[in-house]
């Protein structure tokens, strides 16, 4: 691979057109020079210059090299511009990965950091935690919101580093019409007869359901709906079909769904998470301070 470095002095050779004159320009002496122009010599396989009593001319490979100098250091210049620009935040991207029911937590960190840092591209894509925690060991994301239920750890974090952000208590969803509707601090036996509503075996939702009414004494009672949307689960709870847990940021206000507290709280944890290793972009590091500080509701 060719020297950078001797190929600048190669370009100074050809400008001023004797070694000293070079060497002057540089800071160097002639026989640094020298020794530069003739290890270049040695890199290429080619005579560059061609040697007088008292003057030196380029040769016809000579030439050709001092061109692609010119566009070499050219790009040289620009990437350090657009570094710098990113280490400014003056450019850069920031690619976010993020749950619906995040949307609002994400919000105001989103809108300061945009107008602060307008000139940074923020891309912000919809992702369950598992598929995030992937998309981030491959490169793909620099952050991603992510959730751990109780009774459901995440799972292999392998490096990955996890900040908690907040905990999102689940409330219990129930038909409007039901006696515990409004509730807070209800004891979970109260539901013990109900029939409660969950995606499916292995799912989250049937995790929690599983271990919190298991912690609480009894076996419950499962309507598989099939769905993961907290939409539809407050749906098919108005419609009758049971009860469910739903974390308070997925909450949705429908006609004919109320909701209680549990008074043994459960729920589930919503962190950020980002690669382990490596130095973080500015602009990744300040949108990963940025969600820290929204979610604890504080600002900058």
């Amino acid at each position: 691979m060719l020297d950078v470095r001797r190929m600048r002095v190669l370009r100074e050779v050809a400008a001023r057109g004797t070694i000293a004159a070079a060497a002057a320009s540089l800071d160097l002496t002639p026989s640094a020079v020298s020794q530069h122009v003739a290890a270049l010599e040695r890199e290429t396989g080619v005579a560059l210059v061609d040697r007088g009593p008292s003057s030196l001319v380029l040769t016809e490979a000579g030439r050709a090299l001092v061109q692609h100098t010119e566009t070499v250091l050219a790009q040289l210049a620009e990437a350090e511009a657009e570094l710098s620009a990113i280490d400014a935040l003056r450019s850069g991207r920031v690619r976010l990965g993020s749950f619906a029911s995040a949307t609002g937590l994400a919000a105001p960190a989103l809108r300061t950091f945009r107008e602060r840092y307008p000139a940074v591209q923020v891309t912000v894509v919809e992702r369950e935690a598992t598929h995030s925690l992937a998309q981030l060991r491959r490169g793909e994301l620099d952050l991603a919101l992510v959730y751990s239920y109780d009774y459901s750890p995440l799972g292999d974090v392998q490096a990955i580093e996890i900040r908690d952000l907040m905990r999102d208590p689940a409330l219990i969803a129930l038909p409007r019409a039901h006696p515990l509707a409004g509730h807070t601090a209800v004891p979970l036996r109260a539901f013990a007869d109900e029939r409660w509503i969950t995606q499916g075996p292995g799912s989250f939702c049937q995790r929690l359901i599983e271990g919190a009414c298991g912690d609480a004494g009894f076996e419950p009672h499962l309507e598989v709906a099939g769905s993961g949307d907290y939409g539809v689960l407050q749906t098919l709870v108005a419609a009758g079909m049971g009860v469910a847990f739903v974390p308070r940021l997925a909450r949705q206000d429908q006609d004919g769904v109320a909701f209680a507290s549990p008074r043994d709280p459960v729920g589930r944890t919503i962190a950020v998470a980002c690669r382990v290793g490596g130095r973080r972009s500015p602009a990744v590091a300040t949108m990963l301070d940025l969600l820290v500080e929204s979610a604890s509701g504080g600002s900058t």
